[in-house]
């Protein structure tokens, strides 16, 4: 992230860049970015060791098995099923470190990614009467790629499991090539999740998961490294995303905005995996929308056995929750951990609509600004007036989205900041948040 970006106490910030504060207004009733992208890391079988893989919703239906060694409908895939329920994007991180793992490889190739699944591939050469060579590839016992070599021709190609390194080896007669000796990645706690950490900063996400519960030290120190990366980018690096994570034995620094805690289990040895389908809902809920009430659709026994006094007590705690309605499992309440209110940040703050839409005008105005005044518009009365012209359209769209109301261009300010390359905004917004409660009083007559 070259540009600057984040909250300002004062118009002193040494790199270009975007800084947007957000203050909750003292009264009661104080081209959109595309959401849908998670970001998580994993111990996988197969991938790029320490390198994000991207996968799409289509990418997971169709080529599952080449990004992550197994169809879409194995178990060890299940945590990615329960994001795509709701997300468009997932950027899974493979942790691990590349010099423990080893290739899975035969005499003339090897996979092209190290892991135990490298061990499920083979290939077949076989010669036709013309002296040409059919070369097929099987995962798994799956034909996955195909090639035909005319006579004398031995440029065969690298495919999405096999790089070939030694083709001259090829010989006359049919041929099966089996690999053996692939081994996973040694993943090194803190060390490995750090290294993730500093790669994924670099790129953009709604959501990440931090997906680890307290258990041993260096699980708390991984909990608190996450929430340490979401509090430190979103507040003074601009970078606007929330953590979700297991309720597990809160800390302090977890009261944020920018955290989001799960307080379910499941009736499982896994008790934290809820964690990916509340990401993929949350990245998937559009600003104008809540997630409150929203069916739980994944496939986990999510327990849901609480008592009225213990949901309330889960509110107040600023816990994210799944309850039973009928025989179904709904969303609670759609808030975030923060509970400690201040005059900047009040009980607005909590609800993650709020959030949601707070965090598409910084990201949004952000753009606005850094491709299109950024070094080129001049500091003058009307620069500013181009700029506060667009700001004024971004917000009457979000409007037009009933994400936020009573808004008119008067609600924003734009003038020279207290240096002569420096614009000062100041705008006022009014979120919007679904119904939650309905009080109704009924007159007898």
């Amino acid at each position: 992230m070259a540009l600057g970006g984040g909250n300002f106490a004062a118009h002193n910030e040494a790199l270009p860049g975007t800084y947007i504060n957000f203050i909750q207004a003292q009264r009661a009733d104080v081209g959109m970015s595309e959401r849908g992208v998670v970001t998580m890391a994993m111990e996988l079988d197969w991938g790029p060791v320490g390198d994000v893989i991207e996968c799409t919703r289509d990418d997971f239906a169709k080529r599952c098995m080449a990004l992550f060694g197994y169809e879409n409908s194995h178990d060890k895939m299940r945590p990615l099923r329960e994001a795509f329920k709701n997300a468009r994007k997932c950027y899974v991180y493979r942790l691990g470190n590349k010099e423990t793992a080893n290739y899975a490889a035969c005499s003339v190739a090897q996979a092209i990614y190290p892991g135990i699944c490298g061990d499920k591939i083979s290939f077949e050469i076989k010669h036709d009467p013309d002296k040409g060579k059919n070369i097929s590839t099987y995962y798994d016992g799956k034909l996955v790629d195909h090639q035909y070599l005319k006579s004398g021709d031995w440029n065969v190609k690298n495919n999405e499991y096999i790089a070939f390194f030694d083709t001259m080896l090829f010989v006359d007669s049919d041929q099966i090539f089996s690999f053996m000796g692939g081994s996973n990645p040694a993943v090194n706690g803190l060390t490995s999740y750090n290294d993730y950490l500093n790669l994924i900063e670099t790129y953009n996400f709604n959501i990440i998961i931090c997906p680890i519960i307290d258990i041993f030290d260096h699980d708390t120190a991984v909990r608190n490294a996450f929430a340490y990366f979401t509090e430190n980018l979103r507040d003074k690096m601009g970078f606007k995303f929330q953590c979700v994570m297991h309720a597990g034995d809160r800390d302090a620094h977890q009261r944020h905005e920018g955290i989001v805690l799960v307080e379910n289990k499941i009736d499982a040895e896994e008790k934290w995996e809820l964690v990916y389908w509340v990401a993929g809902l949350l990245a998937g809920t559009n600003i104008n929308e809540s997630a409150l009430n929203k069916l739980y659709d994944g496939e986990y026994d999510v327990n849901v056995d609480y008592t009225q006094n213990q949901l309330k007590a889960i509110i107040e705690d600023g816990k994210f929750a799944l309850h039973r309605v009928g025989p179904d499992k709904r969303v609670l309440a759609d808030i975030n951990s923060l509970t400690e209110y201040t005059d900047v940040k009040g009980e607005l703050f909590s609800e993650n609509q709020t959030i949601r839409v707070l965090d598409q005008i910084a990201v949004d105005t952000a753009v606005i600004f850094n491709t299109r005044y950024l070094g080129t518009v001049p500091n003058d009365e009307s620069g500013r007036l181009s700029l506060w012209s667009d700001i004024v359209k971004m917000l009457e769209r979000l409007q037009d989205m009933r994400a936020i109301e009573n808004f008119n261009d008067g609600d924003v300010k734009i003038e020279q900041g207290n240096t002569r390359r420096s614009v000062a905004v100041q705008l006022k917004a009014q979120i919007v948040n679904a119904m939650a409660q309905l009080y109704m009083t009924v007159y007898v007559g």
